[in-house]
């Protein structure tokens, strides 16, 4: 008697696209990730997640040669560390599957040199690929869901939970790169703006966070309440001084006094 199964194509799969009656674990595991593949991520997509993974880990190799060749100056100790959150050590491992409490610091100071430090038109775009490259990366390397949600370290067990991308550290340079990118783009319209206009935003910024917020603070906690204003207000102060140099520059080369 012939048989009345269906054929099969690849990966367990039948010729209408469903999974076989019965089925066992490895073809089960195999379709799921063949779904996944054909269903979930565009391609491009992917690829240049990979792309922004492999630069940040490029980046930070050449950090950290960096910081070792560093000469320490006379008395200072050998030992000395750039951060009281986290070791150099924490750094090295900072892009594992498994993060760590440098992770965020990590990420954001890629996303930093990357952006801050480019010339080309792209930094929104580089930003938003980093943070969202490595938040799939960490989302994906655990799959019970370790490493999803707002990212919390665990001092006292020296561990984390969440996802270190979903930091305000990440979340908040992401946020000032956006800032830059569109002051850049709207230059045109901001530099007609007037001296007075100026002194008005000046004084309202000074209002608004004035100089001793940083040193009233008690803790990292209220630093990490009132980093994304004072980032706002130090962008926003950097551009207006660009646009009065600039403004200064045009009417030297134009022959007119500033």
């Amino acid at each position: 008697m012939p048989s009345t199964s269906q054929p099969k194509g690849r990966k367990g799969l039948n010729r209408s696209g469903s999974l076989p009656v019965t089925a066992s674990l490895t073809q089960l595991l195999s379709t799921k990730q063949a779904l996944k593949q054909k269903h979930g991520w565009a391609v491009k997509t992917l690829e240049i997640y990979e792309r922004r993974l492999r630069q940040a880990r490029e980046w930070l190799k050449e950090q950290l040669k960096s910081e070792a060749a560093l000469e320490h100056p006379a008395g200072c100790p050998e030992t000395l560390q750039p951060s009281e959150d986290w070791t150099l050590d924490d750094l090295q491992h900072a892009f594992d599957k498994k993060p760590n409490r440098a992770s965020p610091s990590a990420v954001s100071l890629f996303i930093a040199w990357k952006c801050f430090n480019g010339k080309r038109n792209l930094k929104r775009g580089i930003a938003e690929q980093t943070h969202a490259a490595f938040k799939k990366f960490w989302e994906d390397a655990d799959s019970n869901g370790l490493y999803q949600g707002r990212w919390c370290w665990d001092a006292e067990r020296s561990t984390g939970k969440g996802n270190p991308a979903s930091s305000p550290e990440v979340e908040d340079m992401v946020q000032a790169v956006k800032m830059l990118d569109s002051a850049e783009g709207k230059r045109w319209h901001l530099a007609a703006m007037s001296k007075e206009y100026m002194d008005m935003i000046l004084v309202w910024s000074n209002k608004e966070c004035p100089e001793q917020i940083l040193t009233s603070l008690a803790c990292s906690e209220d630093f990490a309440r009132v980093r994304a204003k004072v980032t706002k207000h130090l962008l926003m102060i950097f551009e207006l001084a660009k646009l009065t140099t600039q403004g200064m520059a045009t009417q030297s080369q134009q022959g007119m006094q500033p």
